[in-house]
């Protein structure tokens, strides 16, 4: 088999991923009695360790941010366990043949 083209599915791309990770960062917020809104959600995306936890900082302070993000991935992990559902269209998008 020739392969014509690479895809590289940056997250989100391909698989609805952000729809486990808003779930799974709410549950772990929930869970140490606060609130993520989309607006606080949308913020988080994209950024790195230390920029999140400031971000997190700033909106409720002095709280354990290691242990939001343990309980995060751990949510995130338990939710994808079945697989992340694509994106739509991704399948047809996928199969498009170069004319």
């Amino acid at each position: 088999m020739t392969y014509h083209a690479v895809v590289f599915d940056l997250d989100g791309t391909l698989l609805d991923s952000e729809a486990i990770n808003q779930e799974a960062g709410r549950i772990a917020f929930a869970e140490h009695g606060l609130v993520l809104d989309r607006k606080l959600f949308h913020k988080l995306i994209g950024k790195d360790v230390n920029s999140a936890s400031s971000i997190i900082r700033d909106q409720f302070g002095s709280i354990d941010v290691v242990s939001i993000d343990e309980r995060w991935t751990s949510a995130a992990r338990q939710l994808s366990r079945y697989g992340i559902p694509l994106k739509a269209g991704a399948n047809e998008l996928l199969r498009m043949k170069k004319n």
